[in-house]
This record gives structure tokens, C-alpha cells and sequence, in this order.
């Protein structure tokens, strides 16, 4: 004997299907603005670390700051004109500095070749006190726009030392600049790191 289905209790609710089903929170949007601002320090560190490393040469090669130095060495505080003497201190060290003569260059026999024109300047540095580190390395030449010009190692005969100073002794030697842009006006004296310690203005 068959029996028919009991029917719906009015009190019971009904649920249409899937109502049992577990809903599943909406996924969370990423913040896009932390990479962006992560993205822009990165951008101003590496210009940053660009704008400091980019002048500095020492090869021998040829080296500009832009046209915004055209008068940077109009500006140089401290210049004095070619042939004067100054006195410079570094390490500890105290010493007299002379640059004389900026004159066209002869080429050593066994000297690199020049790649534009090659002049020179006599540098006579006398010790004070303490002993300096010299080096023609620490002499470079500047053009009236900016751009500078490393000494040329090994370029010509006579070049200046690279070694100590005491208290008391005189050297003297050459310093050559393959200038291959806009001429030589001014000198400076920089020490190893790179600081400059004085300049000499050509006429």
C-alpha cells in the first residue's frame, strides 16, 4: 500500500537550492600605489648616483658637465692667473704649488699618439710640512665651457712624478693635456679624492 508524500509544513521555510551553499568572500583589490612610489625612489636614486659619477674621468679621456657650467670657470673662487704660486693643504700635509707655461707639447718618441692637439704646463710643487702624495694625475685642464681634459700619462719626456713630497724638497716635471675640443683656460690642482684644491686661470 502506497502512501502519498506528507505535506509541506507551512511553518517549515523553504530555501531555493544552493541557498546552503557558502558564499565566498570577494577578493581583495592590491594597492597599486606602493609599487609607484617604489618605482619613482628607485628613479630618483639612480639619477642621483648618475649626476655624481657622471664628470669624474681619470683615463685621460675627455669629460663636459653641460652647457649649464659655460661659465664655471669664470666662477672658479680662488683662481689666480697662470704662474702664480699657492699654498695647498691635504693629509696633513702642507705644500707650495706652481703651474707655468702653457705651451704646445712635443710628443715623447715612445709616447702614445695624440688624439687632438697636445700642450703642456711646468708644475714646481715644494714641500712645507708633513709629505704630500703627488701625482700628474692630480692636475687637469679645463675648457671655458666646461668641458675637461685629464693629464696625458706618458705623452711626453720630463713628465712630473708620481710619488712623495717631504718636507723641504722641490720637484718639478711636466703635465701634458691632449686637447681635442675647446681650448685650455684654466688649470686645477686636485687632490686624490678628486677635491679640487686650487686653480690657475690662462690669459
Amino acid at each position: 500500500m502506497t502512501y502519498p508524500p506528507p505535506p509541506n509544513d507551512p511553518q517549515q521555510p523553504s530555501y531555493p537550492p544552493g541557498a546552503y551553499t557558502q558564499q565566498q568572500p570577494p577578493p581583495k583589490k592590491r594597492r597599486k600605489w606602493p609599487w609607484f612610489l617604489l618605482a619613482f625612489v628607485v628613479i630618483i636614486v639612480i639619477i642621483a648616483v648618475s649626476t655624481t659619477l657622471g664628470g669624474d674621468n681619470r683615463n685621460g679621456q675627455v669629460t663636459s658637465t653641460g652647457e649649464g657650467d659655460a661659465s664655471a670657470v669664470e666662477q672658479e673662487s680662488g683662481a689666480t692667473p697662470i704662474g702664480s704660486t699657492v699654498e695647498i693643504e691635504e693629509g696633513g700635509a702642507r705644500f707650495s704649488a706652481t703651474v707655468q707655461d702653457l705651451v704646445p707639447a712635443t710628443p715623447s718618441e715612445f709616447g702614445l699618439p695624440a688624439q687632438g692637439e697636445l700642450y703642456q704646463v711646468t708644475v714646481v710643487l715644494e714641500g712645507i710640512e708633513g709629505t704630500a702624495n703627488v701625482n700628474p694625475l692630480y692636475l687637469t685642464a679645463r675648457a671655458a665651457d666646461g668641458t675637461s681634459y685629464s693629464a696625458a700619462l706618458g705623452a711626453i719626456d720630463g713628465q712630473l712624478a708620481a710619488t712623495e713630497l717631504p718636507s723641504g724638497d722641490v720637484i718639478r716635471g711636466a703635465v701634458a693635456f691632449d686637447v681635442t675640443g675647446p681650448p685650455i683656460a684654466s688649470i686645477r690642482y686636485e687632490g686624490a679624492l678628486g677635491q679640487q684644491r686650487a686653480s690657475w686661470t690662462v690669459e
